[in-house]
């Protein structure tokens, strides 16, 4: 029985982020409005095991801030990897400032 309301309560969240979506906001924003609706709804619950739990599940997991931070940390090093490929002139034109060998630019 708990799985399957669980099943139902999951479902419910997700076409709630596509409802929110739908409306304009970003998957972002439409995510934190699920989570805020989902928090709301447990605090309603009086259950100390369940109290207890939350807090804990909310102190180890990251927050939206930091995720956002480790994901541009990423995309940096994802960047930064790919032009280490690119031959030097081509990284000039593309990045400018960036060096170039002497005598491999051409103006």
């Amino acid at each position: 029985m708990v799985a399957g309301q669980a099943a139902a309560d999951w479902k419910e969240g997700l076409e709630r982020a596509d409802e929110a979506i739908d409306s304009g906001l970003t998957a972002e924003a439409a995510i934190e409005r699920v989570q805020q609706h989902t928090r709301m709804r447990m605090r309603q619950i009086d259950d100390p095991l369940l109290a207890d739990l939350i807090a804990a599940a909310q102190a180890a997991s990251p927050d939206l801030a930091q995720a956002r931070s480790r994901l541009a940390q990423a995309r940096a090093a994802q960047v930064s990897a790919g032009a280490a490929l690119l031959p030097s002139r081509l990284l000039r034109a593309v990045v400018p400032g960036s060096p170039c060998p002497r005598g491999t630019h051409s103006r």
